[in-house]
């Protein structure tokens, strides 16, 4: 029995530790290249002797590189592949894009960890989060139909060459948009401890399909100053169709229509209709839709079929539609702080945008971007929990709700909870088109209203008004708001009036709003993790219980995702 128990441990040892390997990241190799040690480090990656590592290995990425791609996979979630940059007795890795990359990391393998240099995003003092700069647009890229990556570690910045754009420019990204197409999406990638910085357009991105989409302790500034980007944008693989539509209904004028998509791999499942600011329904299986309705049909490649019907032609009309679900995307214990809205728009800390889908924001802080803090734009079920901004709407070009604390916009059900908007350019908080419930939420000393309603529907539920310019509230153009149980005391916060740091955002002891919102259930949980308590403080934080901030890693092992 002795025997078979050693026998076990040796072989749950075997697959903790697994074979180890070194790669050279430059491509050159050292010694004998065969990969058995820091002195006989791969000719790169994609060298055949060290292609061999799987699930349990891992493999030492070293030395300056210009870029790397790393391909291989691991075997399950449980049974990784870990690629870790610190290449113990030798030189650990970075990257120099030198400006002729366009990609300086592109991960397309599944089942991996790919580890930098532990550091702490907040703490520059630090500064030992391995370094990812210079490349052409990207930084980091995790790419095609991936599944259970967790990359963390990393700082990535001054990617600021030419053609920045949606889907190219951006410290760290998911892009799915290949080949592979967009019916199979990108599952369970995490990004934890990043570091993203003056990159041309955005902080973190995506442009994908896929579900389970995480970024944790992202700390995302000064992104955007060559593109209209922001800190975090958050979008589907999406496309708008003008025209090559067919009537299909035989009624002259039509009413309901069809056309080819751009790919076979397409999996349409949102539809709307820009001109008139309209989801469409989807009716599933394919007939003939009535008004307001749409179908899709998958095919062979050039003859996927999308059937609409607006009660017109669509030919003339702008139809965006997602070309594959997105669900499940999280951002936490994050901040986004002095993003540049290059054009005279955008801007924001974070932004899920155009058809993004289940977007939740939580325990995370947007300061003094030049648009608005957090924005939702043309989302459906946007959540922004226990989130603070401050000194947002920087760039006076910007539209009034994009110099805001938080702004929604053509978005339908979105959804704060225990907010604090404090000091912002012009409104805490602003609906356009659509409708948003606010609860439990603190909107003070911004420069014009509290909250303003233009043509939506905006549900505030025990939320506290003090000391903005303009007023407690305020309707444009057919807006309504509903202030329910609303206060108007002044929140008592510990940095006085106009806090400029997350920590001055907590409430003092004898502050008012401790118990004074509604309870919530298990989201009364507040910045940093701490109970807000039963019923709950109004606000993202109640008294402080720890000067540590939030973005600090614990003291927990690794989170594996």
């Amino acid at each position: 029995m002795r025997a078979l128990a050693v026998l076990l441990l040796a072989l749950a040892w075997g697959q903790a530790w697994g074979a180890t390997y070194w790669v050279d990241s430059a491509g050159a190799g050292t010694g004998t290249a065969n990969g058995s040690s820091v002195s006989n480090q791969c000719a790169g990656t994609a060298d055949a002797d060290c292609t061999a590592a799987t699930g349990g290995d891992t493999v030492y990425l070293c030395n300056a590189a210009a870029t790397v791609t790393l391909a291989d996979s691991g075997v399950s979630s449980a049974n990784r592949l870990t690629y870790d940059t610190s290449c113990p007795g030798g030189t650990p890795m970075s990257i120099n894009g030198a400006a002729a990359n366009d990609v300086c990391l592109t991960i397309t393998g599944s089942h991996i960890n790919v580890n930098g240099v532990a550091g702490d995003p907040w703490n520059p003092t630090t500064d030992t989060l391995t370094k990812i700069y210079g490349c052409n647009r990207r930084g980091i890229m995790v790419r095609t139909a991936v599944s259970n990556v967790t990359v963390r570690d990393f700082e990535s910045y001054n990617h600021t060459g030419p053609s920045q754009g949606d889907e190219q420019g951006a410290g760290v990204i998911v892009d799915n948009v290949t080949s592979v197409g967009t019916t199979t999406g990108v599952t369970n990638v995490l990004f934890e401890d990043i570091y993203a910085h003056d990159n041309g357009a955005f902080g973190f991105a995506t442009s994908t399909s896929g579900s389970g989409i995480t970024c944790r302790r992202c700390r995302l500034d000064a992104n955007g100053a060559l593109w209209h980007g922001g800190g975090a944008f958050i979008h589907p693989y999406r496309s708008t169709l003008t025209s090559g539509w067919t009537d299909i209904d035989g009624a002259g004028a039509g009413t309901a229509y069809s056309r080819e998509v751009l790919s076979s791999t397409d999996d349409v499942d949102v539809v709307y209709w820009i001109d008139q600011r309209t989801y469409l329904t989807d009716i599933g299986t394919c007939g003939s839709p009535a008004s307001g309705e749409f179908c899709y049909t998958p095919g062979s490649p050039g003859v996927g079929l999308f059937y609409i019907n607006i009660g017109q032609s669509p030919n003339g009309q702008s139809i965006q539609y997602r070309r594959g679900p997105l669900t499940n995307v999280v951002i936490e214990d994050s901040s986004a702080c002095n993003n540049i809205a290059s054009d005279g728009t955008h801007g924001a800390g974070f932004q899920p945008d155009d058809l993004a889908g289940s977007v939740i924001v939580r325990r995370s802080y947007a300061c003094n971007n030049e648009g608005a803090g957090f924005k939702a734009y043309r989302n459906q079920g946007t959540v922004f929990e226990s989130v603070i901004a401050w000194g947002n709407g920087t760039d006076a070009s910007n539209s009034l709700g994009d110099r805001s604390g938080l702004y929604a916009d053509e978005s339908t059900a979105t959804v704060v909870r225990q907010a604090t908007l404090v000091g912002n350019a012009t409104y805490g908080a602003q609906q356009g088109y659509g409708d948003m419930t606010m609860t439990n939420s603190i909107l003070a000393a911004n420069a014009d209203y509290g909250a303003r309603a233009v043509v939506g529907a905006l549900t505030l539920n025990y939320s506290d008004f003090f000391g903005n310019v303009s007023g407690s509230t305020t309707t444009v153009s057919g807006g309504s708001v509903a202030n329910n149980n609303g206060l108007a005391l002044a929140p008592a916060l510990v940095g006085g009036t106009a806090p400029n740091n997350v920590m001055g955002f907590c409430l003092t002891p004898d502050s008012p709003l401790l118990a004074a919102g509604t309870y919530l259930g298990a989201w009364a949980t507040g910045y940093a993790g701490h109970d807000l308590g039963k019923p709950p403080a109004i606000g993202a934080r109640g008294p402080c219980r720890s000067r540590q901030p939030a973005g600090v890693r614990p003291a927990a092992s690794r989170t594996v995702h």
